[in-house]
């Protein structure tokens, strides 16, 4: 298999989810999509960092899924910050969310 057919069935998945998702993510109240997203990233830190050994392949893999559905919603919800409330404050956003991030993995490191 070439590397441009990897790339291409890495990338159909969130294509063609994307097409179906999408229309229903529009209708759901945005900021609970935003909290559950959110919540689901800690999840997916959280778990792989606190797994045993035995379980780090069914971790990884929970891991690749919730990451490549963030990735398809990602893109929708910084359109939507934007349409609604304008490029600077989606920049605003953005700084916050990795300062929350940061802060999350401070936290997670803590626990060790």
């Amino acid at each position: 298999m070439t590397v441009g057919q990897i790339m291409m069935f890495s990338i159909l998945p969130k294509i063609l989810l994307g097409l179906l998702i999408g229309p229903c993510i529009d209708r759901l109240n945005k900021v609970k999509v935003l909290i559950l997203a959110d919540i689901a990233r800690a999840l997916i830190v959280f778990i792989t960092k606190v797994v045993k050994k035995e379980e780090l392949i069914e971790a990884n893999v929970l891991s690749s899924t919730t990451q490549s559905f963030i990735s398809m919603l990602g893109p929708a919800i910084g359109g939507f910050i934007i349409l609604v409330f304008g490029i600077n404050v989606s920049f605003y956003f953005d700084c916050f969310t990795y300062i929350l991030s940061a802060f999350s993995i401070y936290l997670l490191t803590r626990l060790e």
